[in-house]
């Protein structure tokens, strides 16, 4: 198993007000590598997205594999060190088949060819957060992303931006990402989420594992949110 990703945004939850809170992880790479579409053309300047309740704008581009391996690295190494072992950057040829994007602040997303959103890491270049989730995540579902896995920690940031918990594994250590500490970091439930467009009935992450049961291993987990895809609530 291995980390996808776990970066820290402005998360806005309406009923508690602004927060900083980090979220997203993965730990398999699940993705099949493919040659890159020599046809597909790459917008080079930065496009103004505004989420749909008109508060939140960020300013982002699609950009090569390349341009986006060495955003990422530099948004990783913008976390605090404890947060890091989170973030995995795979290689180039690895996103050879993704929609990869970068905002203008220098924060990073990506989209697998299945929708699968990844590698999603803010730039905090001064110590602070200069981009919102929900700004970026909404911006990923318009551009075909509908899915993705994340630490129990995160279910409140994903509830508040419409992705329902679907499916859950626990933590194999045997797969702990690089750079995790027994003596300092937590076996955290690992849980995939679809996007719905609104807040999951679910309230928190114990009374999904109270009405779900768990998937054996992530490998399980993952085909599990596919077999319960209409079930997502």
């Amino acid at each position: 198993m291995e980390s996808k990703f776990f970066l820290i945004f402005t998360c806005e939850i309406p009923s508690k007000g602004a927060a900083t809170t980090p979220f997203f992880i993965n730990y398999k790479r699940h993705f099949k590598l493919h040659k890159k579409d020599s046809s597909r053309i790459i917008n080079n300047g930065y496009d103004k997205y505004t989420t749909s309740d008109g508060k939140r704008t960020i300013e982002v581009k699609e950009v090569t594999p390349e341009e986006f391996v060495n955003n990422l690295k530099t948004a990783v190494k913008s976390q605090l060190p404890k947060d890091r072992w989170r973030v995995s950057v795979y290689d180039v040829e690895d996103y050879k088949d993704c929609k990869l994007y970068t905002t203008k602040n220098g924060s990073t997303a990506a989209i697998t060819k299945d929708g699968d959103i990844i590698s999603v890491c803010s730039n905090n270049y001064d110590g602070k957060n200069h981009d919102s989730i929900r700004a970026l995540l909404e911006y990923c579902v318009k551009q075909g992303g509908n899915k993705l896995d994340s630490f129990d920690a995160n279910f409140e940031v994903y509830r508040h931006c419409g992705f329902a918990p679907v499916s859950y594994c626990a933590f194999d250590e045997e797969f702990a990402p690089q750079g995790w500490k027994k003596d300092r970091d937590k076996k955290e439930t690992i849980i995939f989420f679809k996007y719905i467009g609104k807040e999951s009935e679910y309230k928190t992450a114990k009374e999904f594992y109270n009405e779900v049961e768990i998937s054996k291993d992530y490998d399980q987990a993952m085909k599990d949110r596919d077999l319960r895809w209409n079930n997502a609530r």
